[in-house]
């Protein structure tokens, strides 16, 4: 926050890193959702779509609506440089990254971190905790 600590200054980019130490966000659902409630993913995934888009079209705009109904504390100025610290794909890219195993292999990258990093015993693999089937269907392209 620029406001608060005008004499900060950046250290490190994490994009240099990128994709070989990429921070994955997602969705997360228990198992028994998923099975029974696929239609309810697929409405949250186009939701999710609109929103990606929009963000990507109408960047200054998404970034106001952000700013004005969820972070009005924080500066927009700040809201925009974070935004801008970020890697947003349009959905066609998400949909090739989604279905070559890209986003698999990052979230494997995650399972192994903390599997080593905490000593879990078995941890499932990505590809059998990750369901990119939904998206895929959705996102047609």
């Amino acid at each position: 926050m620029r406001a608060i600590l005008p004499q900060a200054k950046m250290l490190l980019d994490a994009g240099v890193f990128y994709p070989s130490a990429a921070v994955v966000d997602g969705w997360a659902a228990s198992n028994t959702f998923h099975a029974e409630n696929k239609p309810v993913l697929a409405r949250i995934v186009r939701a999710w779509i609109e929103a990606n888009d929009m963000l990507l079209a109408r960047t200054n705009e998404s970034l106001g609506i952000v700013h004005e109904k969820y972070h009005p504390n924080v500066p927009a100025c700040d809201i925009k440089e974070q935004f801008g610290a970020t890697r947003v794909f349009p959905t066609a890219v998400w949909r090739r990254l989604y279905g070559n195993g890209t986003i698999t292999e990052s979230l494997q990258q995650v399972t192994d971190f903390y599997a080593s990093a905490t000593k879990i015993q078995n941890p499932v693999p990505a590809a059998q905790y990750f369901d990119p089937s939904i998206f895929l269907s959705v996102a047609k392209g």
